[in-house]
């Protein structure tokens, strides 16, 4: 295969980009003083066709070649528009007399640079150097044998991190991480630890009759529910109309965690038609298997993860023989002995690693849920991303922020929402829905206070009262999230943002455009290191959060949170809790970024 590019530097003024074919010399480029201007006329674009261009290409590379022949070199690319210069292979006598040369500029060696680039694998799972190659012989074999259970809000079964081949009857001796179908229909496997998995795969009732049982696959080798709760504790009429009495996620939350810790490897991420590139689970050849705990009503203060369901739900994957739970779920932090943590003590005493979520409660002290010393406790962390935009003002200023926009919005004018609001409309600056009036908000750019009301809801208002982009602005230092909003977006940090909107409020005449990138130059900012950072790892702006609840038309990268209480009290909690240090299984999760195909309404 040919090498990396060489760049070869030829002047003070320009430089020309070279592909070397592989297993060819190396060649040096000299540059004349006889310097290449077809037009003196700056930003006229060159006319290779003319003839005054053809006569002075025809000069140029004549004096090229006088100078190469004066030191018995042949030309092998001759250059006369991005720079006056030629390459060849020299000797150091060669190079160093054409250097002296009054007629040469410079002579450059063709070093070979290494692309630039940024990536979310921080945790070093990838590569020759990386966990799964060193530790578990690549990643077809990390995790391989292992299974996931996942107690959370279902999965979706098309999702492309989740997908497998049908499982067929054993034949022959069972191989270890091979699912295979039993007599009775279960599917069971062979794991790494000798033992045998055995699932089911649970037909819907009701709303989720469409999933008959026959969705499970060789990755997803179980998929159960526990409905008794929500059943009768939520009428008919308070349950969410997409909700699905069957093992299928209407949230999005449980298939998030669930690939996070165990989807494929290799699977191209797609969100409105914008790629984001592969993603993989943290061990992409287990296998998983979902008890869903969690439902959706139509309140969204209310949890609607039952604890009595969670304690089914960990009965019954001790009974099925999981050897990892992921609960990314609230709780409490002030007791060990409630029933969810005493059923996670005798899961892990069974042998089953079980890693909970921190909750979304912090950073102050005592607030990480899930206290108990059986378990781990996972927090989020943060890592590099380009999920960047612009706000560039029309006086001039540049102000950074998430973005994930897929157009943008030129030199509009702009409006903060205290002062669009609609008649009688309370707290507008938050931009809540029928908070804004359409005669102020029409064609302009919003300036919205973070806080309260779901990011994605405030933009959906900005939209429906005619706006053509928002500003979304943190009142105090907080995440930047890089949310999949209705209309161009950036999301701007404090204190930049609060110098933003007061600018704004004291010009009204000032105009703002919303732009794709970053265009300040700055330095990233310095954010503190969480508890989760892998050593080594500097700390760097949060693309994605994992503590918004949004609501329809959604389509988020600020992953969404089912309604999730194990306890009475209501509780957001969305960080997905990998596998962490096991025997078969990598020691952290990165974010598996993925939309899910079902065609199901997204909260």
């Amino acid at each position: 295969m040919p090498p990396p590019p060489q760049r070869t530097v030829n002047s003070r003024t320009a430089a020309t980009s070279w592909y070397w074919p592989a297993r060819l010399p190396r060649h040096t480029t000299a540059a004349s003083r006889d310097w290449a201007q077809p037009s003196r006329r700056l930003g006229r674009k060159l006319d290779a066709g003319s003839p005054n261009y053809k006569a002075y290409d025809a000069h140029l590379r004549q004096q090229q070649r006088n100078v190469a022949a004066a030191q018995g070199v042949s030309p092998a690319k001759q250059y006369t528009a991005a720079l006056n210069g030629f390459t060849a292979e020299l000797t150091a006598a060669q190079a160093g007399a054409l250097s002296k040369d009054k007629r040469v500029l410079a002579v450059a060696q063709d070093v070979e640079n290494k692309p630039d680039y940024t990536t979310t694998d921080f945790l070093k799972l990838t590569g020759p150097d990386g966990a799964w190659a060193k530790q578990f012989g690549g990643e077809a074999n990390a995790g391989k044998g292992v299974v996931v259970g996942v107690i959370d809000s279902g999965y979706a079964p098309d999702n492309p991190f989740l997908q497998g081949e049908p499982v067929k009857p054993l034949q022959g001796d069972a191989q270890m991480g091979v699912p295979y179908r039993t007599g009775d229909g279960k599917i069971a496997m062979l794991k790494a630890d000798g033992t045998t998995f055995q699932g089911e795969c649970q037909k819907g009732q009701g709303t989720g009759a469409a999933f008959d049982g026959s969705l499970c696959n060789s990755k997803v080798v179980g998929a159960r529910y526990f409905a008794d709760s929500f059943l009768q504790y939520v009428p008919p009429e308070s349950r969410a109309p997409q909700e699905q009495i069957s093992p299928v996620d209407v949230g999005s939350h449980g298939t998030h965690t669930a690939t996070t810790a165990a989807g494929n490897a290799n699977v191209e991420q797609v969100i409105d038609g914008a790629s984001f590139g592969k993603g993989s689970g943290v061990a992409p050849a287990a296998k998983v298997s979902v008890y869903k705990i969690c439902w959706e009503d139509t309140n969204p203060d209310t949890g609607g993860c039952y604890s009595s369901a969670a304690v089914e739900a960990v009965d019954a994957a001790i009974k099925d023989g999981v050897d990892v739970l992921n609960y990314s779920i609230s709780g409490n932090n002030d007791s060990t002995t409630d029933p969810v943590a005493l059923a996670f003590l005798n899961a892990a005493a069974a042998g089953i690693f079980v890693s909970a979520s921190a909750g979304n409660s912090g950073p102050t002290a005592s607030t990480v849920n899930h206290a108990s010393p059986w378990l781990t406790t996972v927090a989020a962390s943060t890592f590099p991303s380009d999920l960047l935009g612009t706000v560039k003002v029309s006086d001039g200023s540049l102000y950074r922020g998430a973005s994930i926009m897929k157009s943008e919005v030129a030199d509009k004018p702009v409006v903060v929402a205290a002062a669009a609001a609609a008649p009688g409309a309370a707290n507008p600056n938050l931009c809540g829905p029928g908070t804004l009036d359409a005669a102020k908000v029409a064609g302009k750019v919003v300036v919205c206070d973070r806080g309260v009301v779901d990011r994605t809801a405030k933009s959906q208002e900005v939209m429906a009262k005619g706006g053509v982009g928002m500003i979304l602005v943190n009142l105090t230092s907080s995440s930047e999230d890089a949310d999949n909003h209705v209309i161009p977006a950036v999301h701007v940090n404090a204190p930049k943002s609060l110098e933003l909107k007061a600018k704004l409020e004291a010009d009204p005449k000032l105009t703002v455009s919303l732009v794709k990138g970053d265009l300040t130059g700055l330095p990233r900012p310095r954010h503190p290191r969480s508890r989760a950072s892998p050593p080594g790892v500097p700390p760097s702006p949060p693309a994605v959060t994992c503590s918004s609840r949004t609501f329809p038309p959604r389509a988020s990268m600020s992953w969404p949170a089912s309604p999730l209480s194990a306890t009475t009290a209501p509780s957001l909690d969305s960080c997905p809790a990998p596998p962490w240090p096991h025997p078969t299984l990598p020691a952290s999760a990165p974010w598996s970024w993925e939309s899910s195909p079902s065609g199901l309404p997204q909260w």
